[in-house]
């Protein structure tokens, strides 16, 4: 009874996870394994970041061709 409240832990876990990321996960089915689960929360987490360092690299740059005496 231990591991199947665990599982059902794990699993909660996950689904808040994706939700946290905006993912609505409307049906639950024998495919929404803890595996596949965390799968998509990382390959999501990855994209967010990719985007994240795009934006940071740009705003960089764009700071860097500023004027010395510029200031805002």
């Amino acid at each position: 009874m231990t591991v199947v409240h665990e599982l059902h832990e794990k699993n909660e876990w996950w689904l808040n996870e994706l939700r946290s990321l905006g993912l609505k996960v409307n049906n639950r089915n024998d495919f929404n394994d803890l595996s596949e689960m965390s799968n998509l929360a990382n390959m999501i987490k990855q994209h967010y970041y990719k985007d994240y360092k795009n934006i940071s690299c740009r705003t960089d740059r764009s700071m860097s061709l500023m004027p010395s005496g510029a200031h805002f």
